[in-house]
């Protein structure tokens, strides 16, 4: 519950913001937001009971959730072509950034004292400042527009967060299960699990500093690209044990993972009306913390339906499920381009 809690109210607040901010400015719920990320996240590691520390991280979870769709909607506000593309990309590489170096310095000072490694999120307050200072407010959209297309999502949007939630869902048996997975294959200690899981973030690092020239060079190809790469990491895990291929499959991983974010955002972007984007980015983000909360749900079920006991064959199952994906989008490409031609 302490993990799960705050992705449940991160979807909720997550959509509550797509629609506020037709309201509201986004610079201020940006601020809130910011602002209960640092003191809640902080304030958990003060909780002197089980309830008050599940009642902490459910705001801390409703914090993030208002945070999200805004970090991506004001790169669409103040970005376009060429540089929205960049600058995505440059979003999703600095969160893996973040990704590597806050659990090494929360690691750090949990040794001194577990409560201690809460105080990480007062970086909170930091980007709140830099986001009061150097934030211009956007323009606002006009209200009867607004609420005109208040609750109206276009299919190619829809279709994103769609995507987005099928994805997390597979995805998730990785993370979810690295670490049982290193320990009944005995090939390595827990510490070996976290070399891997760097490893996976460092070419997802990598991988969205270049994402906008292979999106202007591949676009919609990207995606089952990243599927059918994901779809191999997961095959080697199932049919080879070994700590060099575990590495390797972290690495083919994070390349998935540092392009089909970046992706399904620009996608959203390019097909939202301009005062219907950050509703957009909100279902999008709410379906990734979506995917994340049914992942575990969805593999406990399937192992249940066909008597998998086994890590292993859990990821050739997923692998097999990814590469589906991938045929059928290839599928649609070539179907949609060959009409395009002919047309």
């Amino acid at each position: 519950m302490v993990l799960s809690l705050p992705a449940f109210t991160s979807i909720i607040f997550s959509l509550l913001t797509g629609f506020a901010a037709r309201w509201i400015p986004k610079k201020w719920l940006l601020a809130v937001g910011l602002l209960g990320y640092s003191v809640f996240g902080i304030f958990t590691g003060n909780a002197g009971s089980m309830s008050g520390l599940l009642i902490l991280r459910a705001l801390f979870g409703a914090s993030t959730g208002i945070i999200s769709p805004l970090a991506s909607d004001l790169i669409a506000d103040f970005y376009q072509g060429t540089e929205r593309t960049a600058m995505i990309g440059y979003s999703n590489s600095t969160a893996n950034i973040a990704g590597i170096l806050f659990p090494l310095l929360a690691s750090q000072l949990a040794m001194i004292h577990w409560r201690y490694a809460f105080f990480t999120y007062s970086i909170g307050l930091l980007v709140l400042v830099l986001a009061l200072a150097f934030i211009p407010r956007p323009a606002r959209v006009n209200l009867a527009i607004r609420v005109k297309r208040s609750v109206v999502f276009p299919w190619s949007v829809s279709r994103q967060a769609v995507i987005m939630l099928l994805f997390m869902i597979l995805f998730y048996a990785l993370p979810t299960n690295l670490s049982m997975y290193v320990e009944t294959e005995n090939i390595g200690s827990p510490s070996a699990a976290a070399l891997a899981v760097s490893a996976s973030t460092f070419s997802a690092t990598i991988f969205s500093l270049w994402f906008s020239s292979l999106y202007h060079r591949f676009r919609d190809w990207l995606l089952p690209f990243s599927l059918a790469v994901l779809g191999l990491s997961f095959i080697t895990l199932g049919i080879l044990p070994d700590m060099t291929v575990l590495l390797v499959s972290e690495l083919a991983a994070g390349i998935a993972l540092g392009l089909i974010f970046p992706f399904l955002t620009t996608k959203v972007m390019e097909h939202s009306p301009a005062e219907s984007t950050t509703t957009g980015l909100a279902l999008l983000s709410s379906m990734m913390g979506l995917g994340m909360f049914i992942s575990p749900f969805f593999f406990t079920l399937i192992n249940s339906l066909l008597n998998v006991s086994l890590i292993r064959t859990q990821f050739w199952l997923t692998a097999q499920f990814l590469g589906f994906g991938a045929l059928m989008l290839s599928a649609w490409l070539l179907g949609r381009n060959a009409i395009a031609e002919n047309t």
